[in-house]
């Protein structure tokens, strides 16, 4: 199960919207705290994408949107053709990639 900011507020004993500040590199938060609650966030295997479906649901909540890093590409039928054999569409699947 991964890892959430209420947990690492807890191994330190900090609130959690100072974890979450601090995760953000908010400036009202101390540098000396911030390097404790990151190096503790990346001891216990926390990442920004740990708790994914939590933050779509909260988000969706107030009418925001989650970044996923995930780019949906519709092409036409190829003639049983992979897609990387296309001319066009290599070049454009190759920037896309990057």
């Amino acid at each position: 199960m991964p890892v959430t900011q209420k947990q690492i507020a807890a191994e330190l004993g900090v609130s959690w919207s100072l974890v979450t500040r601090a995760l953000r590199d908010h400036p009202s938060v101390a540098p000396a705290t911030r390097r404790r609650i990151q190096e503790a966030a990346q001891r216990l295997g926390y990442t920004e994408h740990s708790n994914r479906e939590a933050r779509a649901l909260i988000a969706r909540r107030y009418g925001h949107r989650v970044k996923t890093s995930i780019v949906a590409v519709i092409t036409p039928p190829h003639d049983n053709e992979p897609l990387h054999n296309a001319p066009f569409f290599s070049s454009l699947l190759d920037g896309i990639e990057l």
